[in-house]
């Protein structure tokens, strides 16, 4: 079903609550007309992976995701939004990597 309205598209992964109405269009079938939404934060450690796994990060692949929740479950988006040095503590996560996720995750 295609969803329309007049917002920005939201980050790749993101998970949205969405209110409005559905609407029947003849040449593209039935649509979701958008009136409002909200992003939602992911609950639970496999919304979490797919959150962070979903593109938003260059370098941050399934192996560093494992890495991340391995380290910190889900307490790792408080951790990146409040204290994102504390990445530095898991092999492989540089500066650069870091700051990645960080401005990714932090909006």
């Amino acid at each position: 079903m295609n969803v329309l309205g007049y917002h920005l598209p939201p980050p790749i992964g993101e998970i949205l609550d969405l209110t409005g109405e559905c609407i029947g269009h003849d040449k593209y079938g039935l649509q979701f007309h958008v009136d409002h939404y909200e992003v939602l934060r992911p609950a639970n450690l496999g919304d979490i992976g797919d959150y962070l796994e979903s593109g938003a990060v260059k370098g941050l692949g399934p192996k560093k995701v494992k890495k991340m929740l391995m380290a910190f479950g889900k307490d790792i988006l408080d951790i990146v939004r409040t204290d994102p040095g504390k990445l530095g503590e898991i092999p492989g996560f540089g500066p650069d990597l870091i700051r990645g996720v960080q401005e990714a995750l932090v909006r």
